[in-house]
């Protein structure tokens, strides 16, 4: 009887450590996913010197609705240059 509940409380020690490092480490995931304001800044300025004082239409997907609505706008590869 004592080692089954050593096995669970170890079990339950290990379930907690594995819950907490989750939890803390998931914020950073999303930081890898977005690159920095410069990079964003530096690509709208040399579209608008491309542009030459014109007007750009830009397609893109609609928004996502419902439970599949996490982000507000997934750019593709195609926009990314």
């Amino acid at each position: 009887m004592d080692d089954l509940m050593k096995n669970v409380r170890l079990f339950a020690v290990v379930s907690i450590f594995c819950a907490m490092v989750f939890f803390s480490l998931s914020p950073l995931a999303s930081a890898l996913d977005r690159q920095p304001s410069s990079d964003y800044h530096a690509r709208r300025e040399k579209l608008a010197a491309k542009l030459d004082g014109g007007v750009a239409l830009v397609f893109a997907p609609p928004e996502a609705e419902g439970p599949n609505a996490l982000t507000a706008i997934a750019p593709t590869t195609i926009f990314i240059t």
